[in-house]
């Protein structure tokens, strides 16, 4: 993306053919599980109209994974009769929403980010709106201003200008860092925030969003590839890229 600049100039991975063998080859092997969780009820590609809303679903699904995140708004959908009723949520106090999430896993971090997060957005704004993000031209804006809320990463951020905003932006989470690091996409040195910052400028915007989740549903399930993967396991998208 011209527009965008890595903060390796001269790290020149991955091209924008690599970018399309990839997933190319992503799409034959996990195609059909990603479009499955995508026509899953609640699946995040469902629009969400709403900046607020759209936040909390991608802080919900911050570091897990997206069965997870569904389970937990199922769960405050049962509870709260939504998992956007923001007034009863912040009403029911920390006890509650933390038995709300627990269905999800890591609910004590998560109500705290939801419940720090909707009691600073109310304090900021006045109420539960973010929706003059939509006027925001500038992507940086838009980071610097959700990123300044705790809990919510520069990855969340990512989400929300992608599923929400209808941006082209590339966000890196655990398995797309590890992944590139394995494909040589990036710097060894690169951390996960300059990582994003190179993979953002050098996919092209029309792949960023299928390979995104290509890419996590790859790093999630290959043998060879996922967290503490085995290194002599056999990775079909090696196989199929050598051939």
């Amino acid at each position: 993306d011209a527009t965008k600049s890595s903060p390796f100039p001269d790290f020149l991975r991955p091209t924008p053919r690599e970018c399309k063998t990839a997933h190319d080859i992503l799409e034959g092997l996990h195609g059909d599980a990603v479009r499955e969780v995508f026509t899953a009820p609640d699946a995040p590609c469902e629009d969400y109209p709403y900046a607020m809303d759209a936040l909390v679903v991608a802080a919900l699904s911050q570091a897990t994974s997206w069965s997870n995140a569904t389970r937990a708004m199922q769960s405050m959908k049962e509870i709260y009769g939504s998992p956007f009723a923001y007034s009863s949520i912040v009403k029911g106090g920390n006890d509650k929403l933390v038995d709300a999430l627990r269905p999800g896993g890591m609910q004590n971090r998560k109500a705290k980010i939801l419940m720090t997060l909707l009691k600073d957005v109310e304090a900021k704004y006045g109420k539960w709106d973010l929706q003059h993000l939509f006027t925001k031209t500038d992507d940086d804006e838009v980071i610097d201003e959700v990123t300044k809320f705790w809990g919510i990463g520069p990855k969340c951020a990512h989400c929300l200008l992608s599923i929400c905003l209808k941006r082209d932006v590339f966000a890196v989470d655990t398995h797309i860092y590890r992944l590139s690091g394995l494909w040589g996409w990036r710097p060894a040195k690169a951390t996960k925030l300059t990582a994003q910052a190179h993979l953002d400028a050098r996919i092209p915007n029309e792949l960023k969003f299928p390979l995104h989740y290509l890419m996590i549903s790859h790093g999630s399930s290959c043998p060879k590839c996922r967290g503490n993967g085995n290194p002599r396991g056999h990775c079909k998208f090696e196989e199929l890229l050598n051939k």
